[in-house]
């Protein structure tokens, strides 16, 4: 990489911490399987002042959801799950398909495969819109925090087993819809396999890629290197926690009250944030145990040089520091595919910023670069987190990206975009 890009690049990382797009960032830039650029900036616990350091573990939510494409892929290869077997032949108790239709609940013509979780035409959701779907689903999803903390916490089956009580937002494999279709997934390999789900996934997948720093809970020594997550607090918000202060504020993870909402500033100058505690997607933000839920689409916690492995695993055509995990046909199946012209419109309508971006088990991949909103490359493939983590793999040019914060509800933010243009302008 060009001297002046990594300044660039350096720059806009800079500026973001400093006016509060973000409490801190690594990014690391890997070029035909060597990392060419490396950088940290901002904090991983602002009240700490704790610099953003290498070794930092991070709240991967959704970029779990690539890790349990490869686990299932990895089965495919055993000869242990079949993707067009349908989910109810795979989890016991897991009920039938039905859509609403008004008041009345209707069968399903089609039911639920494995192909569908992987690639979010299960219609299952998150409960994110205003559908009977939606909103059943938000209701147990609301009841099945409540119980989070307690010894009625749901399992990974359980959990799955709820959902299928509930209706689909419209029938397998006629649309596409963003939602808990992994985390179900987690159950059918928990099933398959007679193991629970972080069990399988570290003794098949993890540690064979010397992924050591990724599970699905921080234990107690490795807990000052958890980074804290944090949302940004406008005028309107400040002015009313400010108000408030005093007063018993909301639940955290811990379970216990507190009794101040604290707000703090980026000490580099930038907006006030406050830490987010909450447990979204009934993910623990504290980390601290072993969750009964172990969440396939948003659990996993890891580092950078942890998630850096998976990244030159799917480089190198499933094979890592000399250990393969997949062979080089599943890689490419993996990594390919596209959905069918009625999904990708319900894609393109709810996720417009990526325009010219298809999906396939459980990745997203560039198909017209174009209609991308910057600089883009033909097949490049990758995903994002609801934390802000972003990676991005260019097989053709054999480059990656990827980029470590923690930002609630932040996903693919301008900065990513920035920093994407900045870069791929710079190859040449």
């Amino acid at each position: 990489m060009k001297e002046e890009t990594k300044r660039a690049i350096d720059g806009l990382i800079e500026d973001a911490v400093h006016d509060g797009t973000t409490a801190g960032a690594l990014l690391a830039v890997t070029e035909d399987g060597r990392e060419t650029f490396y950088t940290e900036h901002g904090y991983a616990r602002i009240e700490e002042e704790k610099p953003m350091t290498r070794d930092c573990l991070f709240r991967m939510f959704s970029m779990t959801k690539p890790v349990t494409a490869v686990a299932a892929m990895v089965l495919m290869e055993k000869g242990m799950l079949d993707l067009g077997q349908p989910v109810k032949e795979l989890i016991p108790g897991f009920g039938g398909d039905y859509v609403m239709e008004g008041k009345k609940r209707v069968p399903c013509r089609k039911q639920m495969t494995v192909l569908d979780l992987l690639n979010m035409t299960s219609g299952l959701t998150y409960g994110d819109g205003r559908t009977a779907a939606d909103l059943m689903t938000m209701k147990r999803m609301i009841e099945e925090t409540r119980r989070l903390h307690t010894d009625e916490a749901v399992g990974t089956v359980d959990f799955a087993r709820a959902l299928s009580e509930l209706p689909r937002a419209f029938e397998p494999e006629s649309s596409w819809r963003y939602g808990y279709s992994a985390d179900v997934l987690g159950a059918v390999i928990e099933c398959v396999t007679g193991e629970r789900y972080g069990d399988w996934l570290k003794e098949n997948v993890l540690l064979p890629m010397g992924m050591t720093d990724t599970d699905f809970y921080v234990p107690e020594e490795k807990q000052p290197r958890l980074a804290h997550v944090y949302r940004e607090v406008d005028g309107t918000m400040r002015r009313s926690f400010e108000e408030t202060e005093g007063c018993a504020g909301a639940a955290g993870s811990d379970g216990k009250k507190s009794n101040r909402r604290r707000i703090v500033r980026n000490p580099d100058g930038g907006t006030p944030m406050r830490r987010y505690t909450a447990d979204p997607l009934l993910v623990p933000m504290a980390m601290d145990r072993r969750p009964a839920f172990e969440c396939g689409g948003a659990g996993l916690v890891s580092s950078l040089d942890d998630y850096s492995k998976l990244i030159a695993m799917l480089m190198g055509e499933g094979k890592v520091n000399g250990v393969r995990i997949l062979q080089p046909e599943t890689v490419r199946f993996l990594t390919s595919g596209s959905l069918s012209p009625i999904q990708q419109a319900e894609m393109d309508r709810l996720f417009g910023a990526m325009g010219g971006f298809t999906y396939q088990h459980l990745l997203r991949r560039m198909t017209d670069p174009g209609r991308y909103a910057g600089l883009a490359r033909m097949d490049e493939y990758g995903w994002d987190s609801w934390t802000g983590c972003y990676f991005a793999i260019f097989p053709h040019e054999r480059k990656s990206m990827l980029l470590l914060e923690q930002k609630a509800e932040c996903g693919t933010i301008p900065l990513v975009r920035k920093i994407r243009n900045v870069w791929l302008s710079g190859w040449t």
